[in-house]
């Protein structure tokens, strides 16, 4: 019934756009709706991934006629919930933007210039959720709740993922719906200052976030897995790890050992993971929105956070990878992604166009690493943090 249901939505869905753009609610409240999508539209982009759910921060706005700075509250939703669709977990709602009709007439606007609308959703990266509902929190083998994250195997988590992807696919009446953080956190996505005095590579990084709440050891324990013994050997690798006597290459090795239980745990978080995906889409049923994944780890590191590539290229999702601003072209993660999705035309990669955390990133360097392998539909960020002229890379594009 799953692969049914989603081979119909297959079929009705639009087209992903060959040129969007990331956005904010306040770009268009601040600027004018009509003059941005009109800006937008003589640049080429055909798209525009709006943030109805996303981190909070402080955003530098080079453009915004009203104001330099945006202070945004972390997980907050801008737009109108169905509030009684929520069940444990109630959502926080944007002060500004989180009433009225806004939102709904923003994205009829879209459709004016025609514009795919896509609602830009982060899912399980949340300090506000995580500070208010600390049951639903994380928790690695010492005992340490990471705040800032939510655990996809908690049922109130999954419930609220559930309840927010079906009132923007049935209420608010996005086109796609672009999930980003849906799969299980690291433990170093925290908002607020990190005090790090000793090396956390990718071996400890790894063992420091993997979840041992009830729900995840439950589900573990349906692969006949004893976890309580899983639990007491991490946390003895963890402390001496943290201690300088164990090496992030033993450490390495021991993950990578397809005959521990180590690799038998993280079949059970890709299972949490693929499950859920599968409850995400089943509640886009019945509308012409279809779930859109981002995906920003090195695709041969998916499966340390619960993805499972080729189980989820089965489902026929869209997906948008997100190499960052790393060295241009970084040929070897999209060409690497799009060998082992084979999604096609249904693969998007984005394009930083703001300040590169390298000297030799460029956008023209990844727009080519993209077409180079087979991709031609770009993500552009983000509208209202870049400098106007920064949209003639998208006019170039358009003209190929």
């Amino acid at each position: 019934m799953i692969f049914e249901s989603v081979l119909e939505a297959e079929k009705t869905m639009v087209a992903m756009p060959a040129r969007a753009i990331r956005t904010f609610v306040w770009d268009f409240a601040d600027e004018g709706v009509h003059e941005v999508l009109g800006r937008l539209a003589d640049s080429g982009v055909n798209g525009v991934h709006l943030a109805l759910a996303c981190h909070g921060g402080r955003y530098y706005c080079p453009h915004n006629p009203k104001r330099a700075l945006v202070h945004a509250p972390d997980g907050a939703l801008y737009f109108q919930p169905l509030l009684s669709c929520y069940d444990e977990i109630k959502p926080r709602v944007h002060p500004e933007f989180g009433s009225g009709a806004f939102v709904a007439r923003l994205i009829e606007s879209m459709r004016e210039y025609d514009m795919i609308a896509t609602a830009w959703v982060t899912l399980f990266n949340n300090q506000s959720l995580s500070l208010a509902f600390p049951e639903c929190t994380m928790v690695n083998a010492l005992g340490d709740r990471l705040e800032g994250t939510l655990c996809p195997a908690h049922p109130a988590v999954r419930g609220y993922a559930q309840a927010l992807v079906e009132d923007l696919a049935h209420r608010v009446g996005v086109d796609m719906i672009e999930l980003q953080d849906f799969a299980f956190p690291s433990h170093d996505q925290f908002i607020g200052a990190r005090w790090v005095d000793v090396p956390v590579g990718q071996g400890l990084g790894y063992l420091l976030s993997l979840c041992f709440c009830e729900h995840c050891r439950r589900r573990a324990e349906e692969l006949n897995l004893e976890v309580d013994d899983l639990a007491q050997r991490v946390e003895r690798m963890l402390h001496r790890a943290l201690a300088g006597d164990l090496s992030e290459r033993r450490l390495n090795d021991e993950i990578a050992d397809p005959y521990n239980s180590l690799a038998r745990y993280a079949e059970a978080r890709a299972g949490t993971i693929t499950t859920l995906v599968d409850e995400l889409n089943d509640a886009t049923d019945g509308s012409h929105a279809g779930l859109q994944l981002v995906l920003a780890e090195e695709p041969d590191d998916a499966w340390r956070w619960g993805i499972a590539l080729h189980t989820l290229r089965q489902r026929m999702l869209r997906a948008t990878l997100q190499p960052g601003r790393g060295p241009a072209p970084r040929p070897t993660f999209v060409s690497r992604y799009a060998e082992v999705l084979q999604l096609g035309r249904d693969l998007a990669v984005d394009i930083p166009l703001g300040v590169p955390h390298t000297d030799d990133y460029s956008p023209a360097g990844a727009i080519q690493a993209a077409l180079e392998s087979g991709i031609d539909h770009f993500v552009f960020s983000h509208y209202g943090l870049v400098p106007l002229d920064m949209l003639d890379w998208i006019d170039a594009l358009a003209r190929r």
